[in-house]
């Protein structure tokens, strides 16, 4: 997929439905993803809301998930916003971000933007998102990413058993060269303490989650 993409508070969700056991890939590649068109015109995004602009919270990918089956079209209410997922999670997915440029990710620009999120609604899995050459022009060392957390609305007996559903606490995300962390490679975690190593993860509470050295971390399904 080749995208360009600006001014968009949720650039990039893509999702795939199959009931294939096969391994199910989404590739984003060669493409101009920016939170802002124009950081010179930025009074064009005030919203006279308490001084927040329209470009808060603005994000260039949700990380993407494969489940068993597709929404139908058009969906259903219960089935919006297209994010949300109510079909069984696949384990095997994967989604790979590459000759990328990510452009205004910056609260100098807005507050809270992020070059990538985790979806909320990915409760079970979410696909294993890879990073490589990316071109990072005006983006904040603390707008790299956020994991979100689970929320209390979620509990219940037809999801989890009455607790909260693991799957924001276990995605992997990993970055094969320099370009969008600076080290050599690097592994993004939630901030699920329980899993990481300290000498070789640093969390960042900004984006709720750690930075990690290397790429030797994987996920365990029992």
């Amino acid at each position: 997929t080749n995208l360009v993409i600006t001014d968009s508070q949720r650039a990039v969700v893509l999702l795939t439905g199959s009931m294939s056991s096969n391994t199910q890939n989404i590739t984003v590649s060669d493409s101009h993803i920016a939170g802002v068109a124009d950081i010179n015109n930025l009074d064009a995004y005030e919203s006279g809301n308490d001084g927040e602009n329209v470009c808060s919270g603005n994000v260039g990918i949700y990380i993407g998930a494969s489940t068993t089956g597709a929404k139908k079209v058009p969906p259903s209410p219960s089935a919006l916003p297209w994010r949300k997922i109510k079909t069984d999670a696949l384990w095997l997915g994967t989604m790979t971000v590459s000759n990328t440029e990510f452009k205004n990710y910056h609260d100098d620009v807005c507050s809270n933007m992020r070059i990538f999120t985790s979806n909320e609604f990915a409760s079970d899995n979410s696909n294993g998102l890879f990073f490589e050459n990316i071109i990072k022009t005006n983006v904040g060392s603390n707008n790299l990413f956020f994991f979100k957390d689970a929320s209390p609305g979620d509990v219940g007996i037809d999801n989890c058993g009455g607790d909260f559903c693991t799957g924001l606490r276990n995605i992997i995300t990993k970055v094969r060269d320099t370009s969008l962390t600076g080290q050599a490679s690097s592994t993004m975690l939630p901030n699920n303490r329980e899993v990481i190593n300290e000498d070789t993860c640093t969390l960042n509470l900004e984006m709720n989650g750690y930075i990690c050295e290397g790429l030797g971390w994987g996920l365990l399904t029992f």
